[in-house]
């Protein structure tokens, strides 16, 4: 008669091939999200109070896609989060876009960074106050009313809560937050599109969670412009429509990630994850 501890040992010895998929599977996943992205500016070049400057000084760790500053932006020590989540790089440097007419250029000659089948656009963003200009511009891709092209985070008007825009060539549908993000505290703000989802293609996420849900008739319309953090490709506008606050850890990637892929929060096992788990004899 085997004892139920040789009968355990065995019940577990069984499921090693299922463990060994599950890690697999998983280092996969990890994989193919690292090679969606396109651009991933950390900022960790520079120093804290230090100055941003030359061409190409701030960084791309995912590329090519260095960018150079305009106006006089500055680095920070105030972070939202250290390490970063799911990738656990350290975080000590945000972009520092407080001192007037500050932002960062970043050249796009080939619309790599527009990917038309779908994308996501991730920010930590801290407001500095009172904004000075209206709707202020967090990330932009040269959305100016030339094209109706180009995709772009930026304040609703007012500058309480923030929008995804889309454009498509024609208009600019889009995804609002309900949560306040310009309360000087640090907030994740992700723009997620996706053409093939139809019927719910345009999505806003703070802080993780979802917090709206638009359509768009067509798909998202590219450009060669450049990409600016903290101001507004203006095109026929008459202002830039500065963003003053902090910036931190924004990236680009070609699909439409999933919250638990955001650099927000650390992933937790679902549901349908533990039960198989369970099933596996642990616990």
């Amino acid at each position: 008669m085997h004892s139920p501890t040789l009968h355990k040992q065995r019940f577990f010895l069984m499921r090693i091939p299922f463990f060994a998929t599950l890690i697999l599977f998983c280092l996969a996943l990890a994989s193919a999200t690292q090679a969606a992205t396109l651009a991933y500016w950390r900022f960790e070049e520079g120093t804290p109070g230090g100055a941003v400057s030359g061409p190409g000084s701030v960084i791309d760790s995912a590329g090519g896609f260095h960018g150079s500053p305009v106006g006089g932006p500055t680095y920070s020590g105030d972070v939202p989060i250290n390490p970063v989540p799911l990738t656990a790089a350290s975080n000590g440097v945000s972009l520092d876009l407080q001192n007037g007419s500050d932002y960062v250029t970043i050249p796009d000659p080939t619309s790599a960074l527009i990917p038309t089948a779908a994308i996501t656009v991730e920010v930590w963003m801290k407001s500095g106050g009172t904004q000075p200009e209206f709707q202020s511009l967090v990330v932009d891709h040269s959305h100016g009313w030339t094209d109706e092209t180009g995709w772009a985070l930026q304040g609703n008007g007012g500058n309480t809560r923030i929008d995804f825009i889309i454009g498509n060539g024609s208009t600019f549908p889009l995804a609002r937050s309900t949560t306040n993000v310009f309360d000087g505290q640090w907030h994740h703000v992700a723009g997620v599109y996706n053409l093939a989802n139809v019927g719910q293609e345009i999505k806003i996420f703070v802080d993780g969670q979802l917090e709206d849900t638009a359509t768009t008739a067509t798909a998202l319309a590219a450009n060669t412009r450049d990409v600016h953090i903290g101001s507004s490709w203006h095109g026929t506008l008459p202002t830039n429509r500065f963003f003053h606050g902090l910036v931190d850890e924004v990236r680009i990637s070609d699909v439409a990630l999933a919250p638990q892929q955001f650099l927000v929060m650390v992933p937790e096992p679902s549901a349908a994850l533990l039960t198989i788990v369970g099933f596996a004899g642990l616990g």
